[in-house]
């Protein structure tokens, strides 16, 4: 609704971020898109298939645009 969307990076080696490797169930890098409400996660997405495009770059962004765009939807609503 304020139209905020933060990008962060985690180093899931760090002591203080290894809790996401389960809650997420990572097995490598990834991309997580995940939805906050009121501070508290409401959902979120394992956008798994970035390795797969990362080598096209208008493929690449169209899918991590439209797994954003999926993301938010349910908050238009």
């Amino acid at each position: 609704e304020a139209g905020v969307l933060e990008w962060r990076t985690v180093n899931v080696d760090e002591s203080e971020n290894k809790h996401f490797v389960k809650e997420y169930q990572l097995f490598t890098k990834s991309l997580i898109v995940s939805i906050l409400k009121d501070g508290k996660q409401v959902s979120w997405n394992n956008l798994d298939q970035i390795w797969k495009l990362v080598r096209d770059q208008k493929a690449f962004t169209e899918y991590v645009q439209s797994g954003v765009r999926a993301a938010l939807e349910p908050e238009k609503k």
